[in-house]
């Protein structure tokens, strides 16, 4: 075989190589997406232990899947393991810095483990990335208010509640929120809100009562 047949060889070899890598990469790509809504769907029936596994599988394939840290944070959120939750938010944060939701989550993965500093800076970093995002806001009014810093706090709920975005799911979260620091009489206007925008929210009736039977013990007392 003369020199340039050697080197067409050589080149044919190559691209070969280059394809059947590529052929191989997508295979892996297709793979791990068919895992990823799997798992979604798992999560979505509520079985978290079985969606976590699956998501797992399809970040073994894909470790660079965004939407796959994604939802292990919040499978791990669902199932209460939260640092867990913690490690998967810092790999969604790192894949995509600029998304205020990742933050948002690094934060409240944060606060679950009562580690209120960092949680008030995964918050202020995904305000300043979107800066009208009350639940957002919510989530740091809490924050601080757990670090002592009561008057910052309750200025950003008021700026938070002066907005009022009319959705029922705010409501609730600044309800929840003020329920857990203890301030029921505000707890309980927040969820009365929530259920004046959906009346027919079992989740809000019920946050609301057991609102109520907490101030009614606090006067009592």
């Amino acid at each position: 075989m003369n020199v340039q047949g050697s080197r067409m060889v050589k080149v044919a070899v190559y691209l070969l190589l280059i394809f059947s890598f590529l052929i191989s990469s997508s295979a892996r790509a297709q793979t791990a997406q068919e895992y990823l809504a799997r798992g979604e769907g798992y999560l979505n029936q509520g079985q978290y232990r079985q969606g976590i596994l699956v998501t797992k599988q399809a970040l073994a394939l894909d470790p660079k899947l965004t939407a796959g840290w994604r939802n292990l944070a919040l499978a791990y959120f669902m199932a209460k393991e939260y640092k867990s939750a913690l490690k998967s938010c810092r790999k969604w944060v790192e894949l995509e810095p600029k998304s205020y939701q990742a933050w948002n989550n690094l934060g409240v993965a944060h606060l679950k483990l009562k580690q209120f500093s960092n949680a008030a800076k995964a918050f202020k970093r995904a305000l300043s990335l979107k800066v009208n995002a009350p639940l957002v806001a919510v989530n740091l009014a809490e924050t601080l208010t757990r670090l002592g810093r009561r008057s910052e706090a309750e200025a950003i709920f008021n700026q938070a509640t002066a907005q009022d975005p009319g959705s029922a799911d705010f409501w609730l979260a600044l309800g929840s929120a003020r329920y857990r620091l203890g301030q029921y009489r505000k707890a309980n206007s927040a969820f009365k809100r929530a259920l004046e925008l959906q009346p027919g929210s079992r989740k809000a009736r019920v946050y609301l009562e057991r609102a109520q039977r907490r101030l009614k013990r606090q006067r009592g007392k």
